[in-house]
């Protein structure tokens, strides 16, 4: 009974399989899809060309994430700023991090102590306490404000160790989607954990969650359960810190097949609970009924079974 119960859960229940774990293009280093020429913002064809006007046209409540916190944040909005953060908390890293990479940007300038730029910076410093402050205290948590600051104080040595692990980071990520085999995914591991060292003394990033989230997942997949479950918890309670919704999912997917697979049903059974819990919050309808027929599934097992 066990053996057909994890037949039939493993199909849907089951970590992605390795090549499909993670994107095969890591949406930190793509491009930027505000820049698109169908980017309603630049409204190249509207013949009025003036930019208050095209601005004007613009429906805050047609804007999600990122984009919306944006022009919310611009029009000086506060209170509708808190409220669409409070509807979409796993939406705020990638805006978060698109403003501290903006930040590391402007430091690494060769002209970073001329007026102009130093006027830039400290409008742009002011901008991310602010949302970071409006952040933790929309959701209750002190998570990115304190990135923010680590970010904000990082000296060049840090930056320069923090671009060296986004480099390797992306060496990793090469070698795990060229991988044919699990087997052949253990090469990554040499550039990612390179990567986690040079990110570990800089605290709770988007690269270092990531980082683990990768290493555990090629962990699992090789055999290693001990060192996989670890990591990924590891994972698991910086993404939960910062919503980083992907390393989230994608890890209690891991952990979940290992819980089933180890008859630890009660570990599976909140796995699934923090999954339907995630889908709400992001307005993923299909996948809460995805989350509840599988909680079905195994609450319907362990009736039989007495489990």
């Amino acid at each position: 009974m066990r053996r057909a119960l994890i037949a039939l859960l493993s199909l849907s229940l089951a970590a992605p399989t390795l090549t499909s774990q993670i994107p095969s293009t890591d949406p930190r280093f793509g491009e930027d899809p505000r820049e698109q020429p169908d980017d309603p913002r630049k409204l190249h064809d509207d013949p009025r060309r003036d930019e208050v006007e095209q601005r004007a046209l613009l429906r805050t409540d047609q804007l999600r994430g990122a984009e919306q916190f944006e022009l919310l944040d611009s029009e000086g909005k506060k209170a509708e700023l808190a409220s669409a953060i409070g509807a979409q908390p796993w939406e705020l890293l990638g805006w978060i991090d698109s403003m501290c990479e903006s930040w590391l940007a402007l430091r690494e300038r060769a002209s970073w102590d001329t007026a102009e730029t130093q006027l830039e910076a400290n409008s742009l410093r002011a901008k991310l306490e602010r949302s970071a402050l409006l952040a933790d205290q929309t959701i209750g948590d002190t998570a990115f404000s304190a990135w923010v600051a680590r970010v904000l104080a990082w000296d060049d040595e840090q930056i320069a160790r923090y671009r060296h692990a986004q480099v390797l980071f992306k060496q990793g990520l090469t070698a795990f989607n060229e991988a044919t085999s699990a087997q052949h995914a253990l090469r990554a591991l040499t550039p990612l954990r390179q990567a986690q060292e040079q990110l570990q003394p800089l605290g709770t990033t988007w690269e270092a969650i990531t980082t683990l989230s990768l290493i555990g997942r090629i962990q699992m997949a090789n055999g290693q359960q001990d060192g996989a479950r670890e990591t990924l918890q590891e994972a698991l309670r910086m993404g939960r810190s910062l919503r980083d919704r992907d390393a989230v999912w994608n890890g209690i997917a891991v952990l979940l097949d290992d819980a089933i697979r180890q008859a630890d049903y009660n570990g599976a059974e909140k796995l699934l609970a923090e999954q339907y819990r995630i889908s709400m919050e992001t307005g993923d309808q299909a996948s809460a009924d995805d989350v509840i027929r599988r909680l079905t599934d195994l609450t319907r097992y362990r009736q039989l079974t007495h489990q």
